[in-house]
């Protein structure tokens, strides 16, 4: 399960640690500024794993739900959009208003031309209606329906699910299915690559392996 290796990270890290904290308390050595930073980095690490594991412990199952995973994906997206909106304001410029245009002095409309005196013609006798035969209409041709919106469904094989599921997701085919249950409802390019990154954070993903590299480009070539 992902809490039980989160606590053997934490517990090797902690083992890794005890000699640089036991060095800064020795009374004859003086640690340079290169070891602060080290042993400051370090322990930032820890206490991120302590906080992830912290979360793991207080859920009543440790396994994620997919309303866990779509919060974490919405909330993620409204910080990015918070954060546009806000840029877009600082950029705004704000312009004086232009000066009105007075129009120029309008003219007198010339003289309407004479009326010319016309001789009265004769009238033609009326004449009886002839029918005209009309054609009916022809119908508008239908609209074509509109094209869906929404992004392909994640299409992966038998041998591939395996493989996502022991090498991605802690050998836990539900967590495995809430997650692609989850990229499918999403259609927004932006929002699926923020849940892309909560999901590496998650788990621990190192983009330099193949298999996730792989993942992440099946789920990208939805929106290609």
């Amino acid at each position: 399960m992902v809490s039980e290796k989160l606590l053997h990270s934490i517990q090797d890290e902690i083992r890794e640690l005890l000699p640089a904290l036991e060095s800064f308390m020795e009374e004859h050595v003086s640690p340079g500024a290169e070891e602060c930073e080290r042993l400051k980095t370090r322990l930032r690490a820890l206490s991120d794993q302590l906080a992830i594991y912290h979360h793991y412990r207080t859920q009543q199952e440790i396994t994620p739900s997919f309303e866990l995973h779509a919060r974490v994906s919405e909330v993620a997206a409204a910080e990015a959009e918070l954060k546009a909106i806000q840029n877009e304001i600082k950029q705004q410029v704000v312009t004086p208003p232009a000066e009105a245009v007075v129009p120029p002095p309008s003219t007198p409309p010339p003289p309407p031309p004479p009326v010319p005196v016309t001789t009265p013609q004769p009238v033609a006798a009326p004449q009886p209606d002839v029918p005209v035969a009309t054609e009916p209409l022809a119908s508008p041709p239908p609209s074509p329906a509109p094209a869906s919106k929404s992004g392909t469904p994640l299409a992966i094989g038998l041998n591939d699910k395996f493989r996502f599921i022991n090498e991605l997701f802690g050998q836990n085919g539900k967590e495995f299915g809430l997650a692609i249950e989850q990229i499918n409802s999403i259609t927004n390019k932006a929002e699926c690559e923020v849940y892309l990154t909560n999901l590496k954070s998650l788990y621990h993903w190192d983009e330099q392996k193949e298999t996730v590299k792989y993942f992440l480009q099946l789920v990208r070539n939805r929106y290609a």
